[in-house]
């Protein structure tokens, strides 16, 4: 077996024990759940043996933004939960400095660029 051959079946056999140990990791944190419960919201310490355990409890929120934002103009305005967030296109910056050279240099300055982890997919043949 060549090194590059031996190198992907290590890395087959390391995410196989990762994922095994993640299922496993999971079903003990909710057995200990089961246990010591949770609240919807908020975090609960408990004292076991040598070892503090806390658990805290999360609620995710979605909306109908159109709806949200129509029925929030009844709230006065600093107690709407809503919040305009303006960030960068990276698409669009992306076509610009691809595409657009001369009006990719005018926002470049305000622009970082950094190498993301670089994605390696591995399939059976």
């Amino acid at each position: 077996m060549n090194d590059l051959n031996k190198l992907v079946a290590d890395l087959i056999a390391a995410k196989s024990v990762e994922a095994a140990a993640r299922a496993k990791r999971i079903a003990l944190e909710e057995a200990i759940i089961a246990v010591v419960g949770a609240k919807e919201e908020g975090a609960q310490t408990h004292a076991v043996g040598d070892y503090r355990v806390t658990v805290t409890g999360k609620l995710s929120y979605s909306a109908d933004i159109a709806l949200l934002t129509n029925l929030a103009e009844q709230l006065p305005a600093d107690r709407r939960p809503i919040k305009q967030v303006t960030q960068l296109d990276e698409a669009g910056a992306r076509w610009l400095r691809k595409n657009a050279p001369q009006e990719w240099a005018i926002v470049a300055p305000a622009i970082e660029i950094k190498p993301a982890k670089t994605a390696l997919t591995i399939k059976e043949a």
